[in-house]
């Protein structure tokens, strides 16, 4: 019990808005955190993103492409490039794409109708939280990224991958194009699944159903 609160707590801090789950006392969970390990140790703030948090840039953008600040309670649309920092949302519409950049870590390619908030840019991890649509993530650094995509977390190594969200059925689809991915969830029993994907590889989670299954 005192694990599972442990780890409830780190859920919530690690992804700063926090993951709802329907856990009961005798689960597991999954998190970003808990599969990459180790606890981030930082004050939060809404207005002000970390001091050491790593700022990227929206370095191409075509169609309809909004943001969102850490504060603000609706989307703006963008024109032109811009910084983005922890906090933050982005998103495009029906003919949108997106490209955006950190300085050393790797880029964040947003197709159409993509929505990705940046949870978390600290130097040790990276969290994003993906609710629509197809992203590629290209991540150049040691240190994992963590995504989160409704019932399912992709922590992704050194390497390329691509994640998609069917708007129909909720489908998630995660495609590994370089480098070594796993892929962690609760399934209906709320026991805990850990599945590791090689290149070339293709997971197919149903989110409703809680399933998953290497293509």
């Amino acid at each position: 019990m005192r694990l599972l609160i442990q780890l409830v707590l780190v859920l919530l801090v690690g992804l700063v808005a926090g993951v709802i789950l329907n856990v009961r006392p005798s689960s597991s969970i999954i998190s970003p955190v808990a599969l990459t390990g180790g606890v981030d140790q930082t004050s939060f703030s809404v207005a002000q993103p970390p001091l050491d948090a790593v700022k990227a840039k929206l370095t191409s953008l075509s169609g309809e492409v909004a943001w969102q600040s850490r504060v603000a309670t609706q989307p703006a649309r963008l024109r032109s490039g811009r910084v983005i920092q922890q906090g933050e949302t982005l998103m495009t519409g029906k003919v949108g794409q997106a490209t955006v950049v950190f300085p050393t870590q790797g880029k964040l390619a947003l197709a159409d109708n993509a929505k990705v908030e940046f949870v978390q840019t600290l130097p040790a991890r990276f969290v994003f939280d993906q609710s629509a649509g197809g992203i590629d993530y290209r991540n150049e650094d040691k240190a994992p990224w963590s995504v989160k995509t409704m019932r399912l977390v992709t922590v992704i190594g050194t390497g390329e991958t691509r994640l998609a969200i069917d708007p129909d059925t909720g489908i998630i689809a995660v495609t590994v194009i370089k480098g070594e991915v796993r892929v962690g969830y609760n399934d209906r029993d709320l026991n805990s699944q850990v599945i590791s994907l090689q290149p070339g590889e293709r997971f197919v989670f149903d989110n409703d159903r809680r399933e998953g299954a290497v293509e």
